[in-house]
């Protein structure tokens, strides 16, 4: 089975170069051929030029981006999914009549899998039930294939408890959650099904959300209308890496690196 990276959530637009940089370095620390997933969640909320932004990570190395809510928030997130120009996928259990797909079957490098996304309860926009969406999916697979499953939002015991519940199927599957941007370690729930119950971030050091912190105090708790612009700077990003030592046993190894 093929190695797989799953990065933090990136909070803010970033430079070309940056990731370039931050992409090698985890390829390079990793050690190993792997696919690279992703939420970016966080540039689909606010982040200009979207289109060019989401060109930069493919352009960069990422293989599969997973999206939150926040992808049928703005018109530009809904024209790209539209559009259907990349590997992206948006939560399944939004609106049947939003853009894009929230499941897709992907064959990258040879490697052939399943990826879903999905909300939690906790978001703004009403959502269909996850673990719905995971039964119906479950109950008709009928393929061997592994699953790569992205929640989104910040219950966590919901995402626990919805990892047991699909653990029953025994496929080879994995669940990680994103949102609270902080990297939570894995938790096996069988020798098929892992659970990494917050991937972390990706962020521009002492910065908020890629705001230097005096900028974003003045916006959002003294209320002051000012334009705020991303921060460059030393890169922070969580990692996690997933291997495989035969067809039946998952590692997961959790790191932090700074570019």
């Amino acid at each position: 089975m093929k190695n797989i990276v799953i990065l933090g959530q990136i909070q803010h637009e970033l430079q070309q170069q940056h990731l370039k940089n931050l992409i090698s370095a985890v390829k390079e620390d990793v050690k190993r051929d792997c696919l690279i997933f992703c939420n970016s969640g966080g540039l689909f909320s606010s982040a200009p030029e979207l289109e060019n932004q989401v060109d930069k990570l493919f352009n960069s190395g990422i293989d599969v981006l997973f999206l939150g809510e926040q992808a049928i928030t703005r018109c530009a997130g809904r024209n790209i999914l539209e559009k259907n120009n990349f590997n992206i996928v948006r939560p399944a259990n939004l609106s049947p009549l939003a853009p894009g797909a929230g499941i897709k079957r992907f064959k990258l490098d040879g490697y052939e899998f399943w990826a879903i996304s999905l909300v939690d309860h906790s978001g703004k926009i009403p959502a269909n039930p996850a673990y719905i969406e995971l039964d119906n999916f479950f109950t008709n697979k009928t393929d061997d294939l592994p699953v790569y499953i992205n929640v989104n939002g910040t219950d966590m015991r919901y995402k626990e408890a919805m990892t047991w519940k699909i653990s029953a199927y025994n496929f080879k599957t994995l669940v990680f959650g994103s949102g609270l941007g902080y990297l939570i370690a894995s938790e096996p729930y069988s020798n098929s099904c892992s659970f990494i119950p917050d991937a972390g971030a990706v962020v521009t050091q002492k910065t908020i959300g890629g705001i230097k912190p005096e900028s974003w105090w003045r916006k959002n708790i003294d209320k002051i209308p000012i334009t705020v612009f991303p921060e460059w700077g030393t890169l922070k990003c969580d990692y996690s890496v997933i291997s495989y030592d035969n067809e039946k046993s998952q590692k997961i190894l959790h790191k932090t690196i700074k570019i």
